[in-house]
C-alpha cells in the first residue's frame, strides 16, 4: 500500500505569517510587497490578495477571524456553524421520533 506524500508546501503558511506582513506594511508605508513577502518567503501575490481581502473586511466591518488563506470545499454549502446546528437539530429528531429515515427529513 502506497502512502500520500505532499509534493508542494501549498496551503502551510499560517495566517498570523500574512498579518505580520501586513502590519509591517501598514506602518512603513516605504516598504514594497515584493520585498516583504520575500522576507518571510510569501508569495508576492498571495500577500497581495490577502491585503485586498483585509482591506474589503475593514470597509464592510467584518472581523478578521473570518478571512481565509488556504484552499476550501467548493462543494460546501452550509457554514461550519450551520452544518452543527444541523447536525444537533437531526439527532434530536432521531430521539424523538423511533425509525426517522434519511428520506423522511
Amino acid at each position: 500500500m502506497t502512502t500520500y506524500k505532499r509534493k508542494t508546501e501549498w496551503g502551510k503558511i499560517s495566517k498570523d505569517v500574512y498579518e505580520q506582513a501586513a502590519a509591517i506594511l501598514e506602518e512603513d508605508k516605504t516598504k514594497k510587497i515584493r520585498g516583504i513577502a520575500k522576507h518571510f518567503g510569501l508569495c508576492h501575490m498571495s500577500l497581495t490578495r490577502f491585503l485586498k481581502k483585509r482591506k474589503e473586511a475593514k470597509e464592510r466591518g467584518i472581523s478578521m477571524e473570518s478571512l481565509t488563506m488556504r484552499y476550501q470545499k467548493n462543494t460546501q454549502i452550509f457554514s461550519n456553524e450551520q452544518e452543527a446546528i444541523l447536525v444537533g437539530y437531526l439527532m434530536k429528531c432521531s430521539q424523538i421520533y423511533y425509525g426517522l429515515w434519511k428520506t423522511g427529513i
